[in-house]
């Protein structure tokens, strides 16, 4: 009888202490929030909802933006041929270097040096220039200064002079590119100096 009470009591000892060793196994289950917690919670979301809200979207400007131009500046220099009838074979090759600024995003102003020369005439021109933009790389090209020449068969050495034309882009790398223009140049020296002007320019943006 006492043997077998010993028994039951160790069997019972040994099943109290596997039901203890499951339960501190077990996970421990998360509190449930307080509702001042909760409120707390969901005033934290609202204000960064309302912070998301007001952070305006960054505009991307990029090389085809009609702004892009404005503020840029192009730096040029290049050949020219140009028909004249003061020269020995009515016409004359040339050289010009220039600069412009992209004040307006349409428009540009400037200003060229230009030098026309042959065996028997000197052509050198301070201009003025404006550029319009008509199409993407088509541009309107205006130049107003003032000319000396250097020929005894011309009627003055001196005057005002004009250009007007196209003029044309090719864009290259790293901020290059090729520009083509066809002129018409007019000047108060002699008849014989007014012609068409076809130039080819290396040009540089920055």
């Amino acid at each position: 009888m006492k043997k077998n009470f010993f028994y039951f009591l160790l069997v019972l000892i040994l099943f109290f202490s596997i039901g203890n060793t499951a339960n501190a196994n077990l996970p421990e289950q998360p509190v449930p929030e307080t509702q001042d917690e909760l409120e707390e919670e969901k005033t934290e979301n609202e204000e960064q909802s309302i912070e998301a809200e007001d952070i305006e979207p960054i505009e991307i400007v990029t090389s085809d933006s009609p702004d892009s131009k404005v503020g840029l500046s192009d730096l040029y220099g290049g050949i020219s041929f140009n028909t004249l009838e003061a020269a020995e074979d009515n016409s004359a090759p040339g050289f010009f270097l220039g600069i412009r600024e992209w004040f307006w995003s349409q428009t540009a102003l400037g200003g060229e040096i230009e030098h026309i020369s042959t065996s028997n005439i000197s052509l050198t021109g301070f201009l003025g220039t404006a550029n319009y933009e008509l199409h993407e790389r088509l541009y309107t090209y205006t130049a107003l200064g003032y000319y000396w020449g250097d020929n005894s068969d011309l009627d003055t050495d001196n005057g005002l002079g004009f250009k007007l034309g196209l003029e044309s882009k090719l864009p290259l790398k790293e901020g290059f590119s090729i520009q083509g223009r066809a002129n018409y140049r007019y000047t108060d020296l002699d008849n014989q100096l007014n012609g068409l002007e076809i130039s080819a320019a290396l040009m540089k943006t920055f």
